[in-house]
């Protein structure tokens, strides 16, 4: 095979732009977003903080009620103002780190891990193949 013609962007690759197929809708789309953004904004607030709702039945009677806050809505908001928190994820066993000596070490583990796994956790006792060996 010539050099050059493994890996890296293939010709056509990726998601397809209907923006540009389109472009009459996402500019009605963009509009209407725009022209509403203050009111969809409080919406979202008062989703987050909770609202007073009022309805009529069938009989014309009122009913106002207060919704409680919203968490996803709440989130949502908080995520979109200061970005989304960072999540860490701190890997340990049983209250200790794992550090490994070196490449080897760590092929191992993982090898360990994958054949217990495999055997529904019952292959813990079993001996792990060295991973160096037959390269």
């Amino acid at each position: 095979m010539a050099k050059g013609k493994w890996g890296g962007a293939r010709p056509n690759s990726g998601p397809k732009k209907n923006r540009d197929k389109y472009p009459e809708v996402f500019e009605s789309a963009a509009a209407l977003l725009k022209a509403n953004a203050i009111a969809m904004t409080q919406a979202g607030v008062d989703l987050a903080l909770g609202v007073k709702v009022q309805e009529t039945d069938a009989e014309g009677n009122d009913r106002v009620y207060k919704k409680p806050p919203d968490v996803r809505a709440l989130t949502e908001m908080l995520n979109r103002f200061f970005g989304k928190v960072q999540d860490e994820v701190d890997v340990t066993s049983d209250g200790e780190s794992i550090a490994f000596a070196n490449e080897s070490e760590r092929l191992r583990a993982l090898v360990a891990f994958a054949q217990s796994i495999g055997n529904g956790g019952a292959g813990q006792d079993t001996p792990s193949p060295d991973p160096e060996e037959g390269s």
